[in-house]
């Protein structure tokens, strides 16, 4: 049997030459997540998105859907999150198949 993975990144259109940036990978329960803590982010939203991803309950308020693949999309210009709330251009997005087909 197949163990569905889960990947929460973040989906980002950057221009050619943008910065390189290492994923901090884990393992919750079932799923595989992996965040990529690009340069944008503040600490608060780096704070934030570590605590989903070591987090059953927080990632199941992004990822209700716990099977195929998953990203959190978030834009350079405006973040994850300001003045204390998510912004409205962040958006979870889940279910999507293997785009490999394996």
């Amino acid at each position: 049997m197949r163990v569905p993975l889960l990947v929460l990144g973040l989906v980002l259109a950057l221009p050619a030459g943008a910065e390189t940036v290492v994923g901090e990978a884990a393992r919750l329960g079932a799923s595989s997540v992996t965040l990529y803590p690009y340069g944008f982010l503040t600490e608060e939203e780096l704070t934030t998105l570590r605590l989903v991803m070591s987090n059953e309950q927080a990632l199941a308020l992004f990822v209700p859907e716990r099977s195929g693949f998953a990203a959190l999309a978030v834009s350079p210009d405006d973040g994850f999150i300001r003045n204390g709330a998510p912004v409205a251009s962040a958006s979870a997005l889940g279910n999507m198949p293997d785009a490999g087909g394996g």
